[in-house]
């Protein structure tokens, strides 16, 4: 077999290297080709001098920045340069415009698991102390020792109760105290009563004895003990019955995405999808305490699409009390004293109240004495993750915190006063979260997961609470 010359080459490969011999062993084996090298690039230079603007330049061209002088940062930077980097922090501040103490309240204690989006309950209050005179009982002359009294309310009454009223006296009573009644019957909004400790009746068969004095429309009765005989062995039945009451839970829902390519592109600042996620639910609890406070009972059917939304009850609407300053932007001290009986008595509540206000009605309390000494103290207390400020008072401790929300809905001005033993949270569905497989289903080349909730806030025992406003 005829065996054919090795070919003669310049570079050449073996089996231990494939490393190419350099320019310079070349040139030097070959000089005249080295001078050949050199005076064709001599010709195209001397070329392209004596054709100036007509030669065709395929090279890429670029703006190029011109200073005279030394290049300072002042220079480079007026000049339009991107030379010098600016300073990116990687620190990103999350801005959240308001805690939620309410909603964190409310997940802290266990929810109430329901299986429908319309929750119904029973509230039921306790039998009345207080009622007020409706129509002036006008005593007559003489005086008569058993009347029909005109009043709000008698179904808190029973017979053989006994009624005291602290703003009328008998001009001759031995002591000088309020009035005290006894009830012989009740009727539709009337209560017949028996005088005690009246003024003296003059002249007639019951000359001596005490009489029933002029009650002005507006006077309060208060409801003490009934006063039975010693062979009675029956009272009076007055039971309470509950109100039924409802409210819906309301589908809130947040979704977060991040596109494949905004995910894999470097950033200057480490930022993701789990950055996207926690401020989403940030966003979602202040929409859901927003709800909670000021949001509308409703079912409604959408004409646009024919279907039906469910919107929860806030708890300004729930029926609790609305209690008000005297005066015009100031609460006054008899304002705070009067607010405190009136949370804290004649409603069978806890001795605690969580009072969450807003940024006016919070400036104005601290304007009051007893709040400002206590505040001066730095009384406070945690309680699951907020910080409250306590107050004690003789009739009961407020848990005092400033709610950023109760400014975002307008209620600046207000503060509300719960006694966190009769709020209840009521869960269609508890929070959770589910992905969405965006890029399967050919919708979009994305990661994405949606948060889910259905609940709705239970006032129990609207009396136990109160919304708190200064007048302006």
């Amino acid at each position: 077999m005829r065996k054919w010359p090795k070919r003669k080459t310049i570079f050449n490969e073996t089996k231990k290297t494939k490393n190419m011999k350099s320019v310079k062993t070349l040139f030097k084996k070959s000089p005249i080709l080295f001078m050949f090298g050199i005076l064709i690039v001599a010709a195209v230079a001397l070329y392209c001098a004596l054709a100036g603007g007509n030669v065709v330049d395929t090279t890429v061209v670029t703006a190029t920045i011109v200073l005279s002088g030394t290049p300072t940062e002042q220079g480079v930077r007026d000049a339009g340069s991107d030379l010098d980097m600016n300073y990116v922090s990687q620190l990103i501040t999350e801005i959240k415009p308001s805690r939620t103490p309410l909603d964190t309240l409310l997940r802290s204690v266990k929810p109430v698991k329901i299986d429908s989006f319309i929750t119904e309950y029973y509230t039921v209050d306790m039998r009345s102390f207080n009622t007020t005179m409706t129509l002036e009982y006008t005593a007559p002359n003489p005086l008569v020792r058993t009347a029909a009294l005109t009043v709000a309310s008698s179904e808190m009454f029973g017979a053989q109760d006994t009624i005291i009223v602290p703003a009328v006296t008998g001009a001759n009573t031995s002591d000088g105290k309020p009035l005290v009644l006894f009830v012989t019957a009740t009727g539709a909004n009337s209560v017949t009563v028996y005088s005690i400790n009246g003024a003296a009746i003059v002249g007639g068969a019951d000359a001596g004895k005490p009489g029933i004095p002029t009650i002005p429309n507006g006077t309060v009765l208060r409801r003490m003990g009934n006063a039975m005989n010693e062979l009675d062995m029956q009272a009076p039945v007055i039971s309470q019955l509950p109100d039924k009451e409802s409210n819906y839970c309301q589908i809130f829902m947040s979704q977060i995405e991040e596109g494949t390519f905004q995910k894999i592109n470097k950033k200057e600042v480490n930022w993701g999808f789990a950055d996207f996620d926690r401020m989403s639910l940030v966003d979602m609890k202040l929409a859901i305490e927003m709800s909670y406070l000021g949001g509308f009972k409703n079912k409604f059917r959408y004409p646009a699409t024919g279907k039906d939304h469910y919107m929860c009850g806030g708890i300004f609407r729930s029926g609790i009390q609305q209690l008000s300053t005297a005066a015009n932007n100031t609460i006054s001290t008899p304002d705070y004293t009067g607010w405190m009986k009136t949370l804290f008595t004649g409603n069978g509540g806890s001795e605690t109240r969580y009072v969450f206000t807003g940024s006016e009605f919070m400036y104005y309390m601290q304007l009051v004495d007893e709040v400002s000494k206590q505040l001066n103290a730095n009384s406070t207390e945690v309680k699951f993750g907020i910080t409250f400020t306590k107050i004690v008072t003789n009739f009961g401790t407020l848990m005092i915190n400033y709610n950023h929300v109760m400014d975002m809905i307008g209620y600046d001005r207000y503060a509300l006063a719960l006694d966190m033993n009769n709020i209840e949270k009521h869960e269609n569905m508890a929070i959770n979260s589910e992905d969405l497989d965006l890029k399967a289903a050919g919708i979009r080349r994305a990661d994405a997961k949606v948060i889910t909730e259905a609940s709705c806030p239970i006032v129990r025992y609207p009396e136990t609470h109160a919304l708190l406003y200064v007048k302006q």
